[in-house]
């Protein structure tokens, strides 16, 4: 449903398949940077509030494929979004459609460190 308000302002998500990939980073904790795209106050529901998004530029791969997709790190900001709790491990990731990817592959993330840093907890 947000797709039209994002492409209004200058971000076309179409390329993208309709869905967030949610990658878990359970070793490391990550830390945004500089969004490659940022949307203050996007009013995509009229029982909600508008809500901030922005859009950090990364890159993924299967661990056992050889392609790697030019993606968008997705980010709702929580102070926007009260009632909703997303998992600190979690990314939701928009990407082009990854041929063969199922629940469970082992993916490659990699961005940036100053759009996107991901440091080992251990």
């Amino acid at each position: 449903m947000q797709l039209p308000f994002f492409k209004h302002q200058g971000l076309d998500l179409n390329l993208f398949f309709q869905g967030t990939l949610n990658i878990s980073i359970q070793d490391h904790i990550f830390k945004l940077g500089q969004p490659s795209y940022s949307f203050p106050s996007v009013k995509w529901s009229p029982d909600l509030p508008a809500e901030k998004f922005s859009f950090y530029s990364c890159s993924i791969q299967l661990i056992k494929g050889q392609h790697s997709y030019d993606s968008l790190v997705y980010w709702p900001h929580p102070s926007t979004k009260p009632g909703f709790q997303q998992d600190p491990s979690v990314l939701e990731v928009m990407a082009p459609l990854v041929e063969g990817a199922k629940y469970g592959d082992e993916i490659i993330i990699t961005a940036d460190s100053t759009t996107l840093n991901f440091i080992n907890r251990l």
